[in-house]
């Protein structure tokens, strides 16, 4: 039987195999991948969700109010396809607080921003919670 792991790796490390080594490389490649922020093929629609959360926003992010490098942010991840271009899953911020910042950032630290989001958007962070059951 085969096993995956978060983000689509088979089989998980197991030291008693004789890839053990490859196995582990492969993972932390991965695990690279996402903390340099390997950039996704953008299509239309993805841009279109973007501009019309960051108009939703006015233009400013959600949490310091910067208007400077502004990037839209899936609150629930884009995997789950209902919500993918809904625009109450998206979220405008700059780029310290989409992925940099380690005190509140929606990808350095997803447990400041949900707790952000708790306090300061609720009604939207409900609505979402309810919408995909979770």
């Amino acid at each position: 039987m085969e096993r995956r792991l978060r983000g689509g790796i088979k089989g998980g490390v197991d030291p008693t195999q004789k890839n053990f080594k490859n196995q582990k490389l492969y993972i932390l490649r991965f695990l690279r991948n996402i903390m340099v922020g390997k950039k996704r093929k953008i299509n239309k629609e993805d841009k279109e969700w973007a501009n019309a959360v960051k108009l939703k926003d006015g233009s400013k992010c959600a949490i310091c109010g910067s208007t400077i490098n502004l990037n839209a942010h899936h609150i629930i991840p884009r995997e789950i396809k209902p919500l993918k271009y809904n625009i109450d899953n998206g979220i405008t911020l700059c780029p310290l607080h989409h992925r940099f910042s380690f005190e509140l950032s929606a990808h350095q630290n997803p447990i400041a921003f949900f707790k952000w989001m708790q306090l300061n958007k609720y009604a939207q962070l409900s609505f979402l919670l309810s919408t995909c059951k979770i």
